[in-house]
């Protein structure tokens, strides 16, 4: 005897060549079809049923059949996955099917959950069809990052060359902003540059420094002497200087320890006159106090001394 369901609910049974026939019957069957194409929600009711079959002859047989509906559903976390970096990744069933209950290895009961540690994470759930369960489980291991710093702002001496270096890293690729691929660079032009790193595993870090040059010493020179006769020629009193400057103070003095002129701006000069009239000629005395600023940085402050001889 074959028996089987059509969408129309009947039985079918084909007999075999003693009854000379076939039969067609409809026994009670309580079904409830899926409700959505997807096939992901349903109940089902399955049990024994007694189907009488009676052939061309007059006699009665009898024989049960059970119905018996099987559901597949799939549940499948993905393959262990290996991660480059600390940003939080979902889990959930890769198939689009839904399900009773959840529980994951983290006591957490729905569909999908977030992680952001290195474990191994299972789910179970169950389904309405005879109370089925199924379980899967994943590797999930988020990579330590590597190091990648470049430091902060970089100063550098005018004219000269530095050298960055690479974190070291085994079996890891490098590349510079400028292309290359060695595990250092040596720059002298003032700028932002990048190193990019892959490791083995495909992982991906970088990092970026900006790069600035500086004076790397300080010369401040102070003449001997001066004429602020108005001729046009060596009018003024003022120090030179090649680099850059935080703080500055100069004091000038008579030789009675008088002070005759002061100033904290280095860009302004001494033109030989106190309260508006010109000293007089001979011997002036000088105090200078700096603060200059040596590969972008304070350096301590200096003192120089020294004379000045005003002619006319």
């Amino acid at each position: 005897v074959l028996a089987g369901l059509q969408s129309s609910g009947l039985f079918y049974a084909k007999l075999n060549n003693s009854y000379q026939t076939n039969c067609t019957f409809a026994p009670t069957v309580l079904i409830t079809p899926f409700n959505d194409v997807n096939q992901n929600n349903f109940n089902l009711s399955y049990q024994p049923y007694n189907i009488t079959v009676v052939p061309q002859v007059n006699s009665v047989d009898s024989f049960s059949i059970t119905v018996e509906l099987i559901c597949t559903r799939a549940l499948e976390l993905g393959l262990d996955t290996l991660l480059c970096h600390n940003a939080p990744f979902l889990l959930r069933n890769i198939f689009q099917q839904q399900f009773e209950t959840y529980l994951w290895s983290t006591n957490e009961t729905t569909p999908e959950i977030t992680v952001a540690n290195s474990d191994t994470f299972w789910l179970q759930v169950t389904y309405n069809c005879g109370q089925d369960s199924l379980a899967d489980t994943i590797n999930v291991v988020f990579e330590t990052p590597i190091n990648v710093d470049l430091g902060s702002d970089v100063p550098g001496c005018e004219n000269e060359s530095h050298v960055f270096t690479a974190t070291h890293c085994d079996s890891c690729l490098y590349l510079w902003s400028d292309g290359t691929t060695a595990d250092t660079l040596m720059v002298q032009i003032p700028g932002n540059y990048w190193l990019q790193v892959t490791d083995s595993n495909g992982c991906i870090y970088s990092d970026t420094v900006n790069y600035f040059t500086s004076k790397c010493e300080c010369q401040l020179y102070l003449p001997n002497s001066f004429t602020p006769n108005n001729d046009g020629k060596n009018e003024i009193f003022m120090p030179l200087y090649y680099c850059d400057l935080a703080d500055f103070n100069m004091q000038i003095f008579n030789r009675w320890g008088q002070s005759v002129y002061s100033t904290n701006n280095v860009t302004e000069s001494w033109n030989g006159r106190y309260q508006n009239n010109l000293v007089p000629s001979g011997v002036y005395f000088y105090a200078v106090n700096y603060t200059p600023i040596l590969k972008g940085q304070l350096n301590k402050t200096l003192s120089r001394t020294g004379s000045v001889t005003i002619i006319y």
